[in-house]
């Protein structure tokens, strides 16, 4: 899947082998197939939680990353398949919630 999008493997300054997307995919789009890689968006009424294929939550965190406070979006913590994210502000979660989900075309909840 990693090479589906480009991804090659080198090494970093710590001379460990890790994946690298070239240049030009720096900041994933939603208009990308990085899309298809969510699976269920989810809150509590504090946090707001995306399910996501294994192995595709940190490039989907670096895409809603990239949309920052104006969108809802405070700040995200992705793991392999799951991210979190803080909303600016909780009392307008649904908001949020509605935009990720037009962000990925889907209707998820």
């Amino acid at each position: 899947m990693l090479s589906k999008f480009g991804a090659v493997r080198t090494r970093n300054a710590r001379q460990e082998m890790v994946y690298c997307l070239p240049a030009e995919l720096g900041v994933p789009t939603a208009q990308s197939p990085l899309k298809q890689l969510v699976l269920e968006i989810e809150h509590n009424g504090m946090m707001i939680i995306i399910q996501t294929s294994p192995g595709a939550a940190q490039l989907i965190a670096r895409l809603l990353d990239s949309l920052g406070k104006s969108d809802g979006v405070l700040g995200t913590i992705a793991g392999d398949d799951t991210i979190f994210i803080a909303p600016t502000d909780v009392n307008n979660i649904k908001e949020t919630i509605n935009k990720l989900e037009r962000l990925f075309s889907k209707n998820l909840s």
